[in-house]
């Protein structure tokens, strides 16, 4: 996907003329990155959405698991249909049929990796006959057996008059190198594989003003590391060598293939494993060495601590102890050959490290950035003028002048490079460098490399996700970052807006890498360099003078060739088709020569096995290379040796040998009729006979006992003490004060919300328990509120007193209101018990008297019997209201407009004279906070004069045991918006919102008693069962000792049980 800057769903002049193009046929648009390919797509989804309110679906594939989200939400801004967005991270290997039809009812157009939508054709799960349009991005990859030419492969059995309509989207045409003779038949070739012609702009000046031509320069370097410390360097390469050799003699179990009967004649077994583990270790070893020579001693040393961490990881997870043993090993010589570097570079300060240990290269790249990231300009570009203290015409003037210059002169670049290591050990240098070097304290660089799972080819942070990629994203295009280190992942796809500037800090492989890589280069006046070594600059000139004459050849083949192209009719069966071997076809799905192979391992994954086995089947290659046999693992019921045809080619041996079991399976019933295996889950050994008395639970239906999905349930037990103690009439009754307390620092001024929080919050006004009982002393424990950390005391037998029955009564609702109402703690199914039994106290409102005792706030209580209802006023209310400090200062409002998100209350934290309905808003798509809710509610503000609410949202986490920092960090969506919700500073308009006049302080700490009462309730359990334990054994004491204040320490997150005193 490229930049799509268009904000409105107006096309442009030349969109307009490939719209009415792809609207008649099927088309492959090809137009440079930034210039609106995308948009042209929606508008064609638009044209033709008749077709989707009739039942069908239109599909957008992409190459790549980040571009899923980033296209799905383009979509959604520019359509009104319902859009839906999968890729692998979802597990979606394991949705059954009904799944997917659910989520097609759901929605009308479905983004996806193009796998994906294979796997849905193949299994049946929807016909070519039930979409409307196919749209491929980026779709110069479809070639050879990648998943987009396989999609257009199915279009063979599939009428014509049923196809669904196909647009292709591309920057490049070409996948690879091609000489630009050659121009012409790649073209047409994959013209044939999507059953389209190509069409571009006719004019392409004018595209140019949208797309990217930036100033493209060659960086020379020495490739050679000739800066001091070189026999540091070298002996350190040496000792690397020695581990390889070390790896290569050893012969790991994990790696023995153990093949059960007889093998065929004449056959020699093809997957022995043999030496895996040792070529994944050499590996390692290797891309260390490669950094230290491409980095130098500094970045050779950050590449060491990389692959520690990274051998770390992989020792705690390998399963023999030979296989620890090496790790191991590894790991000592990685942190030898660091000690080396290290000692070596030990008298100089970072700074100096960094520029004289790194290669020639790190500093030929380290130049580039200081040259086209002068700090003087960035400085300049945002340096305002604080010697005026007035705001007089021409200070705004030139204010704005200087925000707009800022805007322009933002400088932001991108470093690609090839390995994925090599993006995390070059940020770790610019880091450094930003830390230790005052002329770089202006950058502030950033990682990013692609999704893999295989711990062998990844970083420290082995567990990337999509959501980690588009926060990092994300920080680049807000500005919080302005370096961008980068592996192919943002080649292509990914939007980056007007990138300043673009250094592939590794030669570009082929044309597609070059094409792509400078298309991310989108500013005006962008910069593209290339870093050649100058060992490679006469075979770089060669290939760059053909990148550029493909270039133009690409374009003189197309500019003004539009018309004149015809879709291709003839040779469609002998390019695209595959008549090898035809494919398996049940009644509602089929697997064909290149995906037989996956679904025999699925198969074969699926079969029962321990968690130390990986079941894979075994190829025998016959002894002419033209046949191979599969024999399937001992536990699947298939126990015949499969014999494939012969063919041409090892792989495509292979593959018949594949198709043939697959075909062999269904008919025994081992696949189903959608030829997936009839299990996703592997079955344990059985272990029943060494444990006769065992209970075994897994026997049940449903998840297995102790995974998330099972819970056991036990009996629930409740202190005593707060068990049969409800108030009463004339019974003596303790007041058990709940005291709060801010630990964290007091918020400046410049925070005026937070601050009224910190203050709301220290104030004496809290709750107190009210029961029959009296309590124990308990410890002090903290609480995790959005705003910091909390203390609380519990003042234990505070006040001993009596009430009425009309305060029992009046005590009684307020609970209701209490935790019903405001904490909306009670589901509609819930009743109140009255029964003297478990947690029978009461909850009230208290403040400290004048003579320093906590006394009940009898008329909060009597006033606050229901809260009122969130509900649009009257307009003679909303004309009526007064708004004033006097009345809104600290109070809770909600507003009543928002339809399902009413639930959220605000505490105003300061009544704004300086802002009404007619003030700018914030954001740039409202004129004023009047036009906004004119725009999005459809409201029209009666007062306009009536001052803004400065409010901070109140929280609705009623768990506040600990702090969201220790939380898991697999945090759902609905909850991160919640904390979004809470951390956005908003203004409010008073008549939409409704007034409470229950007291804003009672109300915030409302929030922090589910905590605190759960917390209370287990450590009185404590307490009674040491009690218990001292009575019966004699350890400890049941009372508490003189001048002691308690048994226990205060509760702190990760207080260990150590920590316990027994006197």
């Amino acid at each position: 996907m490229e930049d799509d800057t268009q904000d409105d769903f107006k096309p442009r002049p030349y969109q307009e003329l490939l719209m009415n193009l792809v609207k008649q046929q099927n088309t492959i648009i090809y137009l440079p990155t930034g210039s609106g390919k995308t948009f042209i797509a929606v508008m064609l989804i638009k044209e033709l959405s008749p077709s989707l309110d009739r039942g069908k679906r239109s599909f957008f594939m992409v190459n790549t698991v980040a571009l899923v989200s980033q296209q799905a939400a383009y979509i959604r801004r520019h359509s009104h249909h319902s859009v839906g967005e999968y890729s692998g991270d979802l597990n979606l290997d394991f949705w059954t049929k009904e799944v997917w039809q659910q989520e097609l009812s759901q929605n009308q157009i479905l983004v996806m990796t193009c796998q994906i939508f294979l796997n849905m054709l193949m299994h049946g799960y929807i016909d070519l006959s039930e979409i409307n349009l196919l749209i491929f991005d980026e779709c110069h990859h479809a070639v050879n057996d990648q998943p987009m030419r396989q999609v257009m492969q199915l279009f063979e059995h599939c009428p014509r008059e049923l196809q669904p309509r196909i647009l292709g989207l591309t920057a490049t045409l070409l996948n690879s190198n091609c000489k630009f003779g050659r121009v012409k038949e790649e073209v047409r070739s994959l013209e044939k594989t999507f059953l389209s012609k190509v069409a571009t702009c006719e004019n392409m000046p004018v595209v140019g003003r949208y797309s990217t031509n930036p100033d493209e320069k060659v960086v020379f370097f020495d490739e050679e590391y000739s800066g001091p410390g070189l026999s540091i360097l070298n002996e350190g390469l040496e000792y690397l060598k020695k581990a390889q050799n070390f790896v290569d003699c050893i012969l790991f179990d994990s790696d023995e293939v153990v093949a059960h009967g007889h093998r065929p004649p004449n056959t020699t077994l093809l997957n022995t494993g043999y030496k895996k583990t040792n070529k994944k270790l050499n590996n390692i070893l290797m891309d260390v060495i490669i950094h230290i020579n491409m980095l130098g001693l500094f970045g050779g040393s950050q590449a060491c601590v990389a692959h520690i961490i990274q051998l770390q990881r992989l020792r705690k997870n390998a399963e023999d102890k030979i296989t620890k043993d090496v790790f191991s090993a590894l790991i000592t010589t990685l942190v030898a050959v660091r000690k080396m570097f290290e000692d070596e570079m030990s008298d100089y300060e970072v700074k100096t490290q960094i520029h004289k240990y790194s290669s020639h290269k790190m500093l030929k790249l380290i130049e580039v950035l200081k040259t086209a990231m002068p700090k003087d300009n960035l400085e300049d570009s945002t340096k305002m003028d604080d010697d005026s203290d007035d705001m007089s015409e021409n200070y705004v003037s030139h204010h704005l002048a200087c925000e707009k210059k800022g805007k322009e002169n933002k400088f932001c670049t991108i470093v690609f490079v090839e390995r994925r290591f090599t993006a995390k050990i070059v940020y770790l240098v610019l880091k450094a460098l930003r830390e230790e070097d005052k002329d770089f304290n202006h950058i502030n660089p950033d990682f990013i490399v692609g999704f893999n799972n295989n711990p062998f080819n990844d970083t420290r942070e082995g567990s990337l996700t999509k959501k980690w990629i588009e926060c990092t994203v994300k920080r680049f295009l807000k500005g919080e970052t302005n370096i961008l280190v980068a592996s192919d992942v943002l080649e292509e796809g990914i939007d980056i807006q007007k990138c300043n500037l673009v250094v592939k800090f590794d030669m570009p492989k082929n044309y597609r890498s070059y094409i792509q890589s400078k298309g991310r280069a989108r500013h005006q006046s962008s910069k593209y360099y290339m870093m050649v070594s100058c060992s490679l600059a006469s075979p770089f000139r060669l290939k760059y003078q053909g990148y550029t004459q493909t270039e133009k050849e690409v374009q003189n083949v197309l500019v003004g060739c539009t018309e004149e192209r015809q879709e291709p009719e003839d040779e469609i069966a002998t390019e695209l088709y595959d008549h090898v071997m035809p494919p398996y076809v049940t009644t509602c799905s089929k697997v064909t020569l290149v995906s037989a192979i996956t679904l025999i391992n699925w198969y074969c994954s699926s079969l029962a096995q321990d968690k130390f086995t990986q079941l894979t089947p075994l190829w025998y290659m016959s002894k002419n290379k033209t046949s191979v046999h599969l024999q399937l693992p001992m536990p699947s019921p298939m126990r015949d040796i499969v014999e494939g045809p012969e063919m041409s080619t090892k792989k495509l041996a292979k593959r018949a040998a594949a198709l043939e079991t697959c075909r062999r399976l269904h008919q025994m019933g081992l696949l189903n009729e959608h030829l997936l295996p009839h299990g996703t889950n592997s079955d344990l050994l059985d272990s029943s006979d060494l444990f006769p008395l065992y209970v075994d639970e897994e026997q049940e239906d449903g998840p297995q006992p102790g995974s998330g999905k099972r819970k056991r349930y036990h009996p629930k037990a409740f202190p005593l003490t707060l068990s049969k103690c409800r108030p009463m009439e004339e019974v003596e009754l303790y007041l058990h004060a709940i005291e709060l307390r801010p630990l964290y620092p007091r918020p400046d001024h410049s925070n005026n919300r937070k601050l009224v929080f910190y203050n709301l919050l220290k104030r004496s006004d809290g709750f107190a328990i009210l029961s029959s009982k009296m309590m124990p002393k308990l410890c002090d424990f903290s609480i995790y509120m959005n705003v910091g950390e909390l203390g609380v005391h519990i003042e234990n037998n505070a006040v001993r007193l009596q009430v009425t029955q009309n305060d029992v009564d009046a005590l009684g609702r307020f609970n209701v209101m209490l935790f019903d109402e405001l904490l909306k703690l009670m589901k509609p199914f819930m009743m109140v018990d009255t029964d003297n039994e478990e947690n029978s106290y009461f909850v009230v409102p208290v403040r400290l008297g004048e003579d320093g005792c906590h006394e009940i706030l009898w008329d909060i209580i009597r006033q606050n019997r229901n809260l009122p209802n969130i509900l649009e006023p009257s307009v003679e209310e909303r004309s009526a209201m007064q708004v004033t400090p006097e009345l809104f200062q600290d109070s809770v409002v909600a507003p009543w407009y928002r339809g399902m998100m009413t639930d959220q209350s605000y505490i105003v934290t300061c009544v704004c004279p300086h802002l009404t309905p007619a003030s700018p808003f914030p954001s740039e798509e409202y004129t004023s906070y009047e036009d906004y809710y004119k725009q999005k509610y459809k409201l029209s503000i009666i007062n306009k004069d009536q001052p803004l609410l400065e409010v901070k949202a109140i929280s609705n986490k009623i768990n506040c045991l600990r702090p969201r920092s220790t939380k898991a960090r697999n945090v759902t969506s609905k909850r991160k918006q919640q904390e979004l919700q809470e951390d956005f500073e908003e203004n409010l308009v008073a008549e939409l919102c409704v007034h409470f006049a229950f007291p804003s302080v009672l109300w915030l700490k409302a929030t922090c008693l589910p905590t605190i009462l759960h917390r209370v309730a287990n450590l009185l359990q404590a307490e009674e069962l040491r009690q218990k334990i001292a009575r019966e054994i004699g350890v400890g004491c049941t009372e508490l000792p003189p001048g002691k204040r308690t048994f226990w320490h205060d509760v702190k997150p990760g207080f260990h049980h150590s920590t316990i005193l027994f006197p």
